[in-house]
């Protein structure tokens, strides 16, 4: 399986698990069905917005289920840019 496969599965175990404590991200996973899971993470770390579901999952306690922290393991860093990573990781930290 590739990398970029990978971490699609990712995010949809993620999806799946965030549903399963109560949050349902369907936003969410009608853009990565949409654009892809490369693509969309590209986009949603360099919109200046923060999602509600970053901030509805750190509320929850999981942060770990975040776009923002899957990209960020060691797996996929490779995947994105030094600045992409860098905007994922100020996303986290300004989430509520």
């Amino acid at each position: 399986m590739t990398i970029e496969k990978q971490f699609s599965e990712a995010l949809r175990a993620a999806i799946e698990e965030s549903r399963r404590i109560g949050y349902p991200p369907n936003r969410f996973e009608t853009m990565l069905n949409e654009m892809g899971a490369i693509p969309l993470a590209k986009k949603l770390v360099k919109s200046s917005d923060l999602q509600t579901g970053l901030d509805a999952l750190k509320k929850l306690g999981r942060p770990d289920l975040s776009l923002e922290h899957i990209m960020q393991k060691e797996e996929f860093k490779s995947l994105f840019s030094k600045t992409e990573l860098e905007a994922a990781q100020w996303r986290l930290q300004s989430a509520h």
